[in-house]
């Protein structure tokens, strides 16, 4: 999170080896999945750890549940059950909200079990109000979690949080539910063999790479990702001036976490800022020593390092409105913009994609193709970089663009 490269790479090649050989021993590898997700490119290695972690989560929880008595009502209502930690001021809550009242109540019954904190946000209270039953389950242990979901008859079980901060994998490594899901939270495979199906789509999980996920894979049509299509905008546009951008150059932006950045987008980015004179790439200011070390690496790029203009993080709706300052966003390469990639189209502002080899590599392009903008979508570093350029360049394109992008958000799947 701090981008200090040079010490990184050493740093991580140690780390590879403990957890190869905590993997090749069956021990539980102290590394976690989620950090692994933002240097790894290789699947077999996600999934290795993955399975790894889950398979000792699975060991400690003892026990499995006994399975569910069958409804005595064939025809009764599905019960779905969604376990997440954040249905709340986070990226899972921002996106997933407008879910729970969009259920057809003659088929489904849906309860929202809760494990994170009570930030007593709208988010929160909606989700609370609109879900058929709201759990919370923060203080409950995983068995007693897991009983209460088998109490309440759920049908299907759909983790929302996978191997992320404040996980409650334990709960279901205890089967309270005769299916299990795992979905939005988490791009990639969790490793568990008590997951059974993984909500993916053809562009994160094209046809023929399922042996690298543990879970049975079902592909949603377009993308995986949900979006709030009510997401508002502040109506006070502010100036270039109030956020330290030039008036007339061209602005490029990234808003994605600091841990996302890595040196070869990074220097891709400087590239650009050298091939387009007076731009400036517009980063989020997600803590000082990170601002720090990209000031340091633009400068050996011979970049002026005042040509990074790093951002504060206002309300949701105040940087939907100031993200239209931005003239293009560049998305970072081995773990892509998700809702960061969903904020900017819905603001308006175009994103230039390069997909790899990983799920979460992958997001962004099946974002850009659910809003049909394929074009934006590069096949390798070179030609992410002339989209760029040609927009940087051509005013007349980016407008058309933007206007596209426009009537798009209205009609494209990614905002249905």
């Amino acid at each position: 999170r701090a981008c200090i490269w040079p010490e990184l790479a050493p740093l991580r090649a140690r780390l590879v080896a403990k957890s190869d050989a905590a993997i090749a021993a069956h021990r539980r590898s102290d590394e976690l999945p989620f950090a692994q997700l933002s240097y790894e490119e290789d699947p077999a290695r996600i999934q290795a750890l993955a399975r790894n972690v889950s398979g000792s989560i699975e060991g400690r929880a003892g026990a499995k549940l006994p399975p569910s008595p069958a409804p005595a009502d064939p025809e009764h209502l599905l019960r779905i059950g969604y376990l997440s930690h954040d249905f709340r001021t986070h990226a899972v809550g921002q996106l997933s909200w407008r879910l729970f009242p969009l259920h057809d109540r003659n088929a489904f019954h849906v309860t929202a079990y809760m494990s994170g904190p009570d930030d007593g946000s709208a988010l929160r209270q909606t989700i609370a109000k609109e879900a058929d039953r709201f759990r919370d389950i923060r203080t409950m242990s995983h068995r007693n979690a897991a009983e209460q979901i088998r109490a309440d008859g759920i049908d299907i079980l759909i983790d929302m949080t996978g191997h992320t901060a404040g996980s409650r994998l334990d709960v279901a490594a205890l089967r309270p539910a005769p299916i299990q899901v795992s979905w939005l939270g988490y791009p990639g495979t969790t490793g568990a063999s008590f997951i059974d199906y993984l909500l993916a789509d053809p562009t994160v999980l094209p046809h023929g790479e399922e042996k690298f996920y543990s879970e049975a894979v079902c592909r949603l049509p377009h993308s995986y990702l949900m979006t709030d299509d009510e997401q508002p905008i502040a109506e006070t546009m502010p100036t270039r001036a109030s956020q330290r951008l030039p008036e007339t150059g061209f602005v490029f932006c990234s808003f994605n976490n600091m841990h996302k950045i890595e040196p070869v987008m990074f220097a891709l980015w400087m590239d650009l800022l050298r091939d387009v004179p007076d731009s400036v790439l517009w980063l989020h200011a997600y803590n000082e020593p990170a601002a720090r070390q990209l000031r340091r690496a633009a400068r050996t790029h011979g970049i002026d390092p005042d040509r990074l203009v790093f951002a504060d993080r206002p309300d949701k709706a105040a940087h939907l409105a100031r993200a239209q300052l931005a003239d293009l966003a560049l998305d970072t390469r081995i773990y892509n913009g998700h809702t960061t990639t969903i904020d900017m189209l819905w603001a308006g502002v175009p994103v230039v994609t390069l997909p790899g080899s990983v799920f979460q590599a992958r997001v962004s392009a099946s974002l850009l193709k659910s809003m049909k903008l394929p074009e934006l979508i590069a096949r390798n570093a070179e030609t992410y970089r002339v989209i760029a350029l040609k927009l940087a360049r051509d005013p007349a394109a980016l407008a058309s663009l933007k206007a596209r992008i426009a009537a798009n958000r209205g009609t494209a799947p990614l905002f249905d």
